[in-house]
């Protein structure tokens, strides 16, 4: 598993009741992710050329159980569920936990990877 740490920051990440908008969780799934896969990205997919990976989010869902607030500490978890080479896809989930440790939010998602055509 792996995680990083991020604090609930001003106008973009909330509401006007200082709550962290779906659009935020979304967004630090993916900063989390890209982080994950750039250190992982020989075991999961066969290549350290990542630069050469193009991803496509393919669904997402998000389900919230406790809110997070402004200048809360949360941390986000990616764990992959499953990986299927033949298709390049990967079902990866992400957990969001508040600085006491209590999950509030989970979101799952379908990422498919392919290789950037580069023309020379």
């Amino acid at each position: 598993m792996y995680y990083k740490s991020f604090k609930v920051n001003g106008q973009e990440d909330i509401d006007d009741f200082l709550l962290m908008v779906d659009e935020t969780y979304y967004k630090y799934s993916e900063l989390t992710r890209k982080d994950f896969f750039a250190q992982n990205s020989t075991k999961i997919f066969k290549t350290n050329i990542l630069d050469r990976l193009e991803f496509e989010v393919v669904d997402q869902s998000l389900k919230k159980s406790k809110n997070l607030f402004f200048t809360n500490l949360f941390t986000v978890d990616v764990q992959i569920l499953d990986t299927n080479h033949e298709s390049s896809v990967l079902k990866i989930k992400h957990k969001f936990s508040n600085q006491k440790g209590e999950l509030c939010a989970i979101i799952i998602c379908n990422i498919h990877w392919y290789f950037k055509v580069i023309a020379h």
